[in-house]
């Protein structure tokens, strides 16, 4: 019996009241937008290793050096791997609390030239935040363009 009261107390009292039926859904919508907010915020990552603008960048980068160190016409950029990681320690080591690389795509691909042969390309793209603004930056290496001189370790992930 006492059972049965309390249901009905706590049904009358919600019927009658229209602020707890609103509030209700105004936390509801908080919730959800506040999740929203929250995957959307972790979800940019770079774009892919043969994303259309990123490859024009590469084979232009490509073509200019090639030719300028070696003679042979760059003909071709073919995908070999494409891994989504964290960033090397070294990407972040100036970074402040609302400049910084949240995530880098590390790629491989073979150039192949006009005498039938091919070497391999390693490219990183970082995603950027700088001061709430998103942003992207590509770093290739390859053979000709080894700045480290260390076979481009940094552009491979892990190492």
């Amino acid at each position: 019996m006492l059972k049965k009261v309390a249901e009905n107390r706590s049904k009358s009292e919600g019927a009658g009241n229209p602020f707890r039926s609103a509030f209700r859904g105004i936390r509801t919508s908080m919730l959800v937008a506040a999740a929203a907010f929250a995957t959307n915020a972790f979800a940019a990552e770079p774009p892919a290793c043969m994303d259309e603008v990123i490859r024009g960048q590469i084979r232009g980068h490509l073509g200019n050096v090639e030719q300028m160190a070696s003679g042979r016409r760059f003909v071709e950029l073919a995908p070999v791997a494409d891994v989504l990681a964290a960033p090397p320690a070294s990407a972040n080591q100036y970074a402040t609390a609302t400049t910084y690389i949240s995530a880098s795509r590390y790629c491989e691909g073979r150039a192949e030239f006009d005498a039938g042969e091919a070497e391999p390309v390693y490219w990183r793209i970082d995603q950027m935040m700088d001061d709430g603004e998103e942003s992207t930056r590509l770093d290739i290496c390859h053979r000709f363009f080894d700045v480290f001189e260390d076979g481009c370790k940094a552009f491979r992930p892990g190492e």
